[in-house]
């Protein structure tokens, strides 16, 4: 088992470039999309459970 955090990352990073017969250029360009689309529902929670949108108010709860 890797202990470094970018060993990980490596791993992971060839198991998807061994797993595709996407062209490098649009793989990039989806995983890059896929990462804003996972990056956009953590601040849609946030947001819902700080009740930051005034239109909707809480929307979410947090369990720590």
């Amino acid at each position: 088992m890797n202990t470094h955090p970018w060993d990980t990352i490596d791993d992971l990073h060839d198991r998807l470039d061994s797993a595709t017969d996407i062209p490098p250029e649009q793989d990039l360009l989806l995983r890059m999309l896929k990462l804003s689309e996972e990056v956009g529902e953590v601040a849609q929670a946030v947001i819902g459970v700080t009740g930051q949108n005034p239109r909707k108010g809480v929307t979410h709860s947090c369990y720590l």
